[in-house]
């Protein structure tokens, strides 16, 4: 598969310890849906705005924390993305939110049947790993056809 790995990071979950490896990039073989993301072997190929709008999630929910903490508030919980994985069981989906783990607020990541709740201290990663699809994006669609 001609390509490239856009990034690879490792999350965990800040409660139980489970971690999880992402792995994300861009196929130049598939016009259609030249960006996947794999977990433990699990793939989503996604289409360029799928790619735009989970790298966007990833800088709404980064600027929400940001606000909040200027206010000296926590932040709102709230999902920011949320897709079904078409390719695998009815249940399977990628979900980027801001959750309220009691008192906390933390960055819930799910994908397929596996969840990560990553507290505001280690989510940056995440956001940064995310919005290199979107970088990668507009970098395509500048290119144009």
């Amino acid at each position: 598969m001609p390509g490239i790995q856009l990034f690879e990071i490792e999350i965990s979950d800040c409660q139980s310890g489970a971690s999880m490896m992402l792995a994300g990039g861009r196929d130049f073989t598939v016009e259609a849906d030249p960006f996947y993301l794999t977990v433990d072997g699990l793939k989503w190929v996604m289409t360029m705005r799928d790619a735009t709008g989970l790298a966007g999630a990833a800088q709404r929910i980064e600027y929400r924390i940001r606000r909040a903490a200027e206010c000296g508030e926590a932040p709102k919980a709230d999902a920011f993305f949320r897709r079904r994985l078409l390719d695998h069981s009815d249940t399977a989906v990628i979900e980027l939110s801001l959750a309220a783990i009691g008192e906390l607020a933390a960055v819930l990541f799910e994908f397929g049947a596996k969840r990560i709740t990553l507290n505001l201290e280690d989510a940056p990663r995440l956001f940064a790993a995310l919005t290199r699809f979107g970088d990668d994006a507009c970098m395509v669609q500048a290119a144009g056809p």
